[in-house]
């Protein structure tokens, strides 16, 4: 019989996060602080400009990976609005990886889905 934990009535609450003093190392810091800023701002929605912006400039894919999953995790359409753009990008890899985004929040990015078939861009509208 597998051992089942039991959930103390008590929980502790989640850590606070200063989101403007973790958004400096998403733009500056080494490839390993851009990667952890990334993944601590997942679900911070103050955050959504600048992670995107740092989507826009970063060489690193697994930097990348961890900026569209935490813009995943608020799966908003503040966040589709950001990843969009991507689509657009003369990188399949980062094609890719809006498109892996996007399908990750269906109903966020549904609304963006008739602009997106209706794009001047033929691209876009295949990958949509």
């Amino acid at each position: 019989m597998p051992l089942i934990k039991k959930h103390s009535a008590t929980t502790s609450p989640a850590p606070e996060i200063d989101s403007a003093a973790e958004m400096i190392p998403l733009r500056n810091g080494t490839s390993e602080e851009r990667w952890q800023a990334a993944r601590r701002l997942a679900g911070v929605a103050a955050a959504v400009p600048a992670m995107a912006a740092a989507l826009a400039e970063e060489t690193d894919p697994r930097v990348r990976e961890a900026i569209l999953t935490s813009l995943v995790t608020l799966n908003d359409t503040a966040s589709v609005q950001w990843i969009i753009p991507q689509l657009r990008s003369d990188d399949s890899a980062r094609r890719t990886e809006a498109l892996d985004a996007l399908k990750a929040m269906p109903t966020a990015t549904a609304s963006h889905v008739a602009s997106l078939l209706n794009d001047l861009d033929a691209d876009v509208r295949i990958l949509a």
